[in-house]
C-alpha cells in the first residue's frame, strides 16, 4: 500500500472522492464477519481536473460482483461562484510600490489607537492593496500568458530583422512573471515544509486544486435530516442554524434575577443625573 501511496504521489494524482457508499468492495465469510473496504477510486492529473471542474465519481450497487462499479460524471455539479474575500500575496513584497501603497494608506487615517481606528486602518489599506493590485500590479497569470504570446511574434519578427533586443527583455519580463507565479501557487498551496526556492509550479498547483476541492461544499443536512444540494437551500440550512444558536429563547431570565439586587438609584436620582 505505501508503494502506491507513493506512485500517486509521485503522479501528482488527486482522489475526485465519491458519492454513495463508503466502501467498494466487500467480502463475506461464513462464520458471520465481513470486510468492507474503499478499493476503487478514480484518480486524476492536475490538468485533467482543471478541464472538468465539476466531475464527481459514484459509487453504484452491483449484485454480481464483490466490487461496486463507478461512475464518473464530468458534469456533476457546477462550482458555486463566489466573491473571493481579500488575501494578501507574498509575492506583492517584491515590488516595492507595495510598501508605498501601504504607507500611504496607513498614513492617511488619522485617529486614536483605539480598536475601531485600528480596524479602520486595516479595513482602508486591504481596500487600497486590492485596488493596487488590479491596476497596476496585475494579475500574475494573464499577464505571464501576454508576456508569453508578444515572446512568440517578436521571435518572428527577430527572425526577419536580425534584431533580438525585445527578446531578451521578454524573456527577461517572463522569467520575473514565472517566479512570482511560482510564489503564488507555493503560498496558496499552503505548504510549508517545502522552501520557497523549490519552484515546482505543477505541485503547488496541484496542492491547492485539491484543497479547493475538499473545502467545496456540494451538500448539507438540514434540521429534518433531508439532504439539500442547492445553493440557496444551502445557505438558508446555514442562516437559521445560527440564527437559533445565537437567539435567547429565555429572555426573562435575567430580567427576574435583576429583581433580587437592591435598587441604590432611585428614579430621581437617576432622572437628575440623565438631566
Amino acid at each position: 500500500m505505501k508503494i502506491f501511496r507513493d506512485v500517486v504521489e509521485e503522479c501528482g494524482f488527486m482522489d475526485l472522492g465519491y458519492v454513495g457508499s463508503q466502501f467498494t468492495w466487500c467480502k463475506h465469510f461464513t462464520d458471520g464477519h465481513s470486510l468492507w473496504e474503499r478499493l476503487d477510486r478514480g484518480l486524476v492529473n492536475n490538468p485533467w481536473s482543471m478541464k472538468f471542474p465539476g466531475s464527481r465519481v459514484f459509487h453504484l450497487q452491483c449484485n454480481s460482483s464483490d466490487h461496486c462499479p463507478l461512475l464518473i460524471n464530468l458534469l456533476g455539479f457546477d462550482p458555486p461562484p463566489h466573491k473571493r474575500p481579500f488575501r494578501f500575496e507574498e509575492i506583492w513584497l517584491s515590488d516595492e510600490r507595495c510598501f508605498k501603497t501601504v504607507e500611504a494608506s496607513w498614513s492617511s487615517i488619522h485617529g486614536g489607537a483605539s480598536d475601531e481606528c485600528i480596524l479602520k486602518w486595516v479595513e482602508t489599506c486591504g481596500r487600497d492593496l486590492a485596488w493596487w493590485k488590479k491596476n497596476i500590479f496585475g494579475n500574475v497569470r494573464k499577464e505571464l500568458g501576454r508576456k508569453k504570446a508578444q515572446l512568440v511574434k517578436a521571435e518572428k519578427d527577430s527572425i526577419v530583422s536580425g534584431v533580438n533586443h525585445k527578446v531578451h527583455k521578454l524573456k527577461e519580463q517572463i522569467n520575473v512573471f514565472l517566479d512570482r507565479e511560482a510564489r503564488l501557487w507555493c503560498q496558496r498551496s499552503r505548504v510549508l515544509w517545502l522552501q520557497n526556492g523549490d519552484n515546482n509550479t505543477k505541485f503547488f498547483h496541484c496542492q491547492a486544486t485539491k484543497r479547493h476541492r475538499r473545502n467545496l461544499i456540494c451538500g448539507i443536512k438540514d434540521e429534518t435530516n433531508i439532504w439539500q444540494v442547492n445553493s440557496k437551500s444551502i445557505a438558508s440550512v446555514f442562516i437559521r442554524y445560527y440564527k437559533e444558536l445565537f437567539t435567547t429563547s429565555k429572555m426573562n431570565t435575567q430580567m427576574n434575577i435583576l429583581d433580587h439586587i437592591p435598587r441604590v438609584i432611585i428614579e430621581d436620582m437617576n432622572a437628575t443625573i440623565t438631566g
